[in-house]
């Protein structure tokens, strides 16, 4: 008998859906336009690429200094480790040799990384994406592309950096660290360990890119669900959904 009704559920399933389907097929013209859309979700995502740009160029001024901060601490970090620790009698030439690495290293990073905050918005392309014609749906798709590598482009210089700011600032603590007396190993210690504040919190610009992503992800699904449905008369069965989520 359950196998009976089991094998009644499902019957009923398929044949909910092929009603569905044939329900959906229709308004014809209607679904070819959604259909044809989800070709390009380049111009379904909300914001737009070009949007999110412009959004971001805006906003660079209020936030330009904390993007940079990890970079700026683990530099500083490594700067003052090479400028506080102390050799053993007899070791102070090697010391020397570690204490000029740790602060070319620490020092250039805290500088770099400053400039950078300064003086470069990783969104000013925003002007010229914005010039680009849009009349026709190809000229939409062109510049929501180059919209998309633009908020790409600066996630992707970040994410090379971080690892590079890593290994530079881990081996130079590292260097230090071997060359240190015991009074003062503790420095070095401390900046190996901020070495990887970069790695452990998310950039900005690599969120705008994620977030971008994700965005363009949520068009498409889930069209299809499984989950259970409740009958008129409050029984609950198995049942197998379809919609579209924007």
């Amino acid at each position: 008998m359950k196998r009976f009704i089991s094998c009644i559920n499902v019957l009923t399933l398929v044949f909910s859906l092929m009603f569905s389907l044939v329900a959906l097929s229709k308004p014809k013209a209607k679904n070819n336009d959604l259909l044809k859309s989800l070709q390009y979700p380049e111009l379904q995502v909300s914001p737009l690429a070009s949007e999110r740009l412009e959004i971001e160029f805006n906003k660079h001024e209020k936030n330009q200094w904390t993007n940079q901060l990890m970079f700026q601490v683990s530099g500083l970090a490594t700067l003052l480790a090479a400028l506080s620790v102390d050799a053993d009698p007899g070791k102070e030439e090697a010391l020397d040799d570690a204490k000029l690495a740790g602060t070319f290293v620490g020092a250039g990073w805290l500088i770099g990384m400053s400039i950078v905050a300064a003086t470069y918005n990783p969104y000013n392309t925003h002007s010229e994406v914005n010039k680009l014609p849009g009349k026709t749906k190809r000229q939409q798709i062109t510049k929501e592309r180059l919209a998309e590598e633009s908020l790409e482009r600066p996630a992707n210089l970040i994410r090379t950096l971080k690892w590079i700011s890593w290994l530079t600032q881990l081996g130079a603590s590292v260097y230090i660290m071997s060359e240190a007396n015991d009074d003062t190993i503790a420095y070095p210690a401390i900046a190996a360990a901020t070495s990887f504040l970069p790695l452990l919190f998310k950039h900005h610009w690599q969120h705008v890119s994620d977030q971008h992503r994700l965005y363009k992800k949520k068009i498409y699904g889930p069209i299809f669900s499984s989950g259970l449905l409740q009958t008129p008369d409050k029984k609950v069965i198995p049942g197998l959904m379809a919609f579209y989520q924007f």
